[in-house]
């Protein structure tokens, strides 16, 4: 299961992990939501969740929160189709930090932005930042970047891969979008995690 966080809270959680490297100490609620410029009730309904998906911890003698994991800089690549391929963009766009807990399996990683809904039933849609783990090949029903190499230039798209044994089944997570089938791709990167912009 994808271990989502939102954009929301990968702002909460650069806060934390910048101010405790900068100043050897943890902020106050207080001091983050000045910040952040949102109030401290705010700040700890964050953190909570963030506790729950285990990227920080809360200390209970004086509440005090700590990061699990630092963090990691990584390259956003352009965007990737959630419905038909487009062109493909391997230009180094902007980057991204992100907690390390969110990478694993893997020392080379990437983001993409995702545009449209094809896979909107497992909630990836048009501005989410998917965190891509760079490798050749996945398992049949695992999330993948496919380059579709049959027209005349490469193209990108994010779907479930199935093998077969001349081509591979792309299946979409949306009963709108049609499966599409390869004769000629390549992989480029295993889905690994979900930043939900909203």
């Amino acid at each position: 299961m994808l271990n989502k966080i939102s954009y929301k809270q990968q702002r909460v959680l650069e806060f934390y992990e910048n101010f405790i490297k900068n100043s050897s100490r943890y902020p106050t609620y207080q001091e983050a939501a000045t910040w952040l410029d949102i109030s401290p009730s705010v700040v700890f309904s964050h953190v909570k969740n963030l506790e729950k998906k285990w990227f920080v911890l809360i200390r209970s003698d004086d509440w005090a929160v700590k990061v699990i994991e630092n963090i990691k800089r990584i390259p956003i690549l352009g965007k990737v189709a959630c419905w038909q391929p487009i062109d493909v963009m391997e230009e180094i766009n902007d980057y991204i930090e992100v907690s390390k807990s969110m990478l694993r399996g893997g020392e080379n990683f990437y983001a993409l932005e995702a545009v449209w809904d094809s896979m909107i039933k497992i909630w990836i849609t048009t501005w989410d930042i998917l965190i891509i783990r760079q490798q050749a090949d996945v398992n049949d029903g695992e999330i993948a970047v496919v380059i579709d190499q049959e027209s005349d230039t490469e193209s990108a798209t994010l779907k479930r891969v199935f093998h077969k044994p001349q081509s591979i089944l792309l299946k979409a997570e949306n009963n709108d979008f049609p499966n599409i089938l390869l004769n000629k791709c390549t992989i480029r990167g295993k889905l690994i995690n979900v930043i939900r912009k909203f």
